[in-house]
């Protein structure tokens, strides 16, 4: 359970983490909304092994709203998702290596920016 204050009031999110994956499986919001995980192991993607995560999410009203995501076991990250509408985002041609120094470097011509960016949001709570 995750406890947050709002205004002097609290408000509690429940959460069950899969012990093994350390996956979500389950989140119960304080409005009523829900989400719910569903894991299967052993899947394949682009020849990457993989573990699909279907994500059932509901709002306090009943509506509801599925997506899919595909996370790469090895590489710690989500390689394919697919949301409302068959949207897809996807990575391939997945290549693991060395990363030269030289990719890090500021090309001629750029110089680093060491000022903090603001968003129009954070630029909006100021005022």
């Amino acid at each position: 359970m995750i406890t947050i204050t709002i205004k002097n009031r609290d408000y509690h999110i429940f959460r069950w983490i899969d012990r093994r994956t350390k996956i979500l499986l389950r989140q119960e919001n304080p409005d009523g909304s829900a989400l719910n995980v569903k894991i299967s192991d052993n899947q394949t993607v682009n020849g990457r092994q993989v573990r699909k995560l279907d994500m059932y999410a509901s709002t306090a009203d009943g509506r509801q709203t599925h997506g899919t995501q595909w996370y790469d076991n090895k590489l710690g990250i989500v390689v394919k998702q697919q949301y409302k509408g068959n949207f897809v985002d996807e990575l391939k041609n997945i290549r693991v290596g060395k990363i030269k120094q030289a990719m890090f470097i500021v090309p001629e011509g750029y110089k680093l920016y060491s000022e903090p960016v603001q968003t129009a949001q954070q630029m909006k709570e100021v005022k």
